[in-house]
């Protein structure tokens, strides 16, 4: 097992793209130079043409290489490196079973929708102890998940992540209940949940999608997320107060 550990070819994806950033001095903070990176990554063919030379980066005890993390807080650079975990480069996706054009599909927002959940794919996986996500999942098990669950809703019902309601949660969920085992949808529970939260850090979810869609999911009571309590009776501007302090002071 030792042995097997330090050959470089049994480094998994993250551990490559981290090495070979690291490798190649890009500032991960520049954005431009991470884009052409990942570029010349995808023009060589992709994580394979790493394997040669690319060496597996050190790793916190979760095994997530530190280079790598420090792409979670910088939205682009990490939507660059992102392509490079596509499973389906070839959008074999935009041929599977969808509406028509004239229904409202469109190609552009399947694109948009797509390279999205691939982020997000990558994003649950890196966090996913945060996520309580089984050490069951391989990474790339776990981004092909998250990347069909995000293809089909939107192939399906139209709707990009933004627009995610309870409603199509709810039919999604009983789906999954009457058409995978038991042990799939128990799995994927945690999972949807973890693409959710994941929306949610990243603003594409509102807080009231964010507490209500899982328990959509899951068949159960939705929550009431309080909303925000109107101020009654006269309201003062910001320029208004102003004015009356100023106007005090005078006074004074």
């Amino acid at each position: 097992m030792i042995a097997k550990a330090g050959d470089q070819k049994n480094a998994g994806p993250a551990k490559l793209v981290s090495a070979a950033l690291k490798a190649a001095n890009v500032d991960l903070k520049d954005e431009a130079a991470v884009q052409r990176f990942i570029k010349q990554i995808n023009d060589n063919g992709g994580i394979d043409s790493l394997y040669d030379d690319a060496l597996p980066a050190e790793a916190d005890d979760t095994g997530i290489p530190d280079d790598l993390t420090d792409l979670l807080a910088q939205p682009q650079q990490m939507a660059a490196v992102a392509t490079t975990y596509d499973p389906d480069p070839d959008q074999d996706y935009l041929r599977d079973a969808h509406h028509s054009v004239s229904e409202g599909w469109r190609e552009a927002k399947a694109i948009k929708t797509h390279a999205l959940a691939v982020e997000t794919g990558l994003r649950l996986w890196l966090q996913r102890q945060e996520y309580n996500i089984s050490k069951g999942w391989e990474s790339i098990d776990l981004i092909i998940a998250v990347v069909d669950f995000m293809d089909v809703l939107y192939a399906q019902n139209l709707v990009m992540p933004s627009q995610w309601s309870v409603s199509v949660f709810n039919e999604i969920g009983h789906w999954f209940r009457n058409e995978q085992s038991a042990d799939d949808y128990q799995k994927m529970q945690p999972v949807i949940a973890g693409i959710v939260g994941v929306l949610r850090t990243t603003e594409i979810l509102t807080k009231k999608q964010a507490g209500q869609l899982p328990a959509a999911f899951n068949g159960e009571p939705i929550p009431v997320i309080d909303k925000p309590k109107k101020v009654t009776g006269k309201v003062m501007s910001m320029k208004q107060a102003r004015k009356l302090l100023k106007n005090k002071k005078r006074r004074r």
